[in-house]
């Protein structure tokens, strides 16, 4: 083979080094805080811990119970329906809510019956068990509709007031499948002059907008001009998800220009951005200067998507000059390209700043770690150790993954003072197992296995199902679920 096909070592290393970088950038802007509803790859589910589901699931403590059942959940094998139905049947609340989720993840034939009979209980006063099978309800195939039509035509009937949290928790969970046959019933909803909730209406709207042809372009247009402020958002974020209509164009520059909400703005740049309207790139600029994180953040990737490598620089004097430590966060999340080697190194300046909120310095680290890998290693680490928010800790993991050849020992990221707190353990395995470190698992099912408090055990079973299986909801699904459901995917 001739030398000119052979490449030198040191070429090598430059390429490697290029991978490393472009998997983390694409980690960075591909990470469970700004995922939404799009489908993110995740592992399949490991046997061993099914396995130690099926024995946890008849534990005496029932958080263990229910967390086993909603792990048999995500199984979607049939053979564990039976163990399933007997947790959503448990004596105890807590076991019993988990129980009937973990019918809606398992979506067998025959769960529908025992959530209906669970919702009549709920028609006059909302109680725990009506709203975690209004949320399994919501989660069974498309070819549940009939139930789930007859359960939204029932609120037509009834007080929204009185039934806000069923309804909700139904429609968050309707989100992510299209359900054509409950399409009518939707369109009764959004139609009913007495639901005057715009957090019910914008819920309807996107769960319409999953389905084809169910939100036309005059029912998007009175939204957007007479729409209260979340239902304008969802609006917005409707047409995102459809190739660029320029009917559209007049009314999204007006809403950028004039709303006044800042994630209605900052969705309408979106959307100009993604109408490849070149103005937008002057509009970006403005953005960028705003004191709204939101529109600060949309104004950094509009700016870089339509300007590419020659607004990189601009857009980095700009984060680095903003004074406002939440802005700087958002902007510093939004930068998601490399960086040049001085940005690089003011962010490597600024996430070792102890001063300064974990938040921001960690939006800092990992900006830098596109441009300095083995320097910003360390601090990655540090910052891991700090770090308690599970969102932060997957942020901080994924990306010293990704700029490590060996992953770090675990030993040197769950430290003794972290083995001894099960809920500090298990925000770090959590986030470790979502990132896929290679020992995460293992470590996981030894301490499940070992001689660990039910507290540990039901922690360790929660951070692995919130890890492994597909995620089903962003923060801002999860904040539009009642607080009895809403824990159990934080």
């Amino acid at each position: 083979m001739s030398a000119q096909w052979i490449m030198s070592a040191r070429i090598r290393r430059e390429f490697a080094r290029a991978v490393r970088v472009l998997r983390g950038v694409m980690l960075c802007a591909v990470s469970p805080t700004c995922l939404p509803l799009c489908a993110q790859a995740v592992d399949p589910l490991p046997q061993e811990v099914v396995v130690e589901a099926q024995r946890l699931v008849a534990a005496a403590d029932p958080t263990v119970r229910g967390e086993a059942a909603l792990v048999l959940g995500g199984s979607k094998d049939p053979r564990n329906y039976a163990a399933v139905l007997a947790v959503a049947k448990d004596q105890d609340l807590e076991a019993r809510v988990r129980g009937l989720v973990a019918l809606g993840l398992l979506s067998v034939p025959g769960a529908e019956s025992l959530l209906d009979d669970t919702l009549q209980q709920s028609q006059t006063r909302v109680k725990p068990d009506g709203i975690g099978a209004a949320f399994a309800l919501g989660l069974l195939p498309p070819d549940a509709g009939a139930s789930v039509t007859r359960l939204l035509l029932r609120f037509q009937a009834s007080s929204y007031k009185r039934q806000h949290d069923l309804l909700a928790t139904l429609l968050a969970a309707l989100a992510d499948t299209p359900h054509p046959a409950a399409e009518r019933a939707l369109q009764q909803l959004l139609d009913d002059a007495a639901n005057r909730d715009e957090g019910l209406r914008a819920q309807i709207i996107t769960v319409l907008a999953a389905i084809d042809g169910a939100l036309p372009a005059e029912r998007v247009r009175k939204i957007l001009d007479t729409g209260a402020n979340e239902e304008r958002l969802a609006a917005v974020q409707a047409l995102l998800r459809r190739p660029a209509d320029p009917a559209f164009l007049p009314l999204l520059l007006r809403l950028q220009a004039q709303d006044p909400a800042p994630e209605v703005r900052a969705a309408a740049l979106a959307w100009l951005t993604h109408a490849r309207h070149l103005p937008a790139l002057d509009l970006a600029a403005r953005a960028i200067k705003s004191i709204q994180p939101v529109e600060a953040a949309q104004g950094v990737r509009s700016a870089l998507k339509l300007g590419g490598g020659g607004m990189r620089e601009a857009v980095a004097e700009r984060i680095l000059a903003t004074p406002s430590p939440t802005v700087q966060t958002a902007m510093l999340r939004a930068f998601d390209v490399a960086g040049t080697e001085p940005f690089g190194e003011a962010c490597l300046k600024l996430a070792a700043e102890r001063r300064k909120p974990i938040e921001l310095r960690v939006a800092a680290a990992r900006v830098a770690a596109r441009v300095f890998e083995e320097r910003s290693a360390v601090v990655l680490r540090d910052l891991f150790l700090e770090a308690t928010d599970v969102a932060t800790l997957l942020d901080l993991v994924s990306t010293l993954l990704a700029v490590h050849q060996q992953p770090p020992g675990l030993g040197r990221l769950l430290p003794a003072e972290v083995l001894a707190d099960p809920q500090r353990l298990a925000a770090r395995l959590q986030a470790l197992l979502a990132a896929n470190h290679p020992d995460a698992g293992r470590f996981l099912l030894q301490r499940l296995q070992g001689d660990s408090t039910p507290a540990e055990k039901a922690a360790l079973l929660h951070a692995f199902r919130l890890a492994r299986q597909q995620p089903l909801w962003s923060s801002e699904r999860i904040a539009r679920l009642p607080e009895l459901l809403a824990r159990l995917f934080r």
